[in-house]
């Protein structure tokens, strides 16, 4: 099992910015900065498994890994992660 800072540093070989992670229960998957006009696309997130610490898109996690239950979302401010409640909980 990998821990968040070595799937953060993972992710950060894809991705140039990371704003933000959703932890589940069998991978963390790093986006970028999010806004109302963002679409996607192949630099917008990426997962890295937990078991492994296997890098794929987030498409590949779903489709071929199966995905996983939803734990939490953390976002990140000034390199730290900062956990937050998840939207279900309010």
């Amino acid at each position: 099992m990998i821990t968040l800072e070595e799937a953060k540093q993972i992710a950060a070989e894809w991705l140039s910015d990371i704003s933000g992670c959703t932890e589940y229960t069998t991978a963390y998957a790093f986006y970028n900065p999010r806004s109302e006009d963002s679409v996607g696309g192949w630099d917008a997130s990426v997962a890295v498994l937990k078991e492994s610490g296997r890098r794929c898109s987030f498409t590949a996690f779903i489709s071929d890994y199966g995905g996983g239950e939803m734990i939490r979302e953390i976002t990140f401010e000034k390199g730290e992660g900062k956990c937050t409640e998840p939207f279900w909980a309010t």
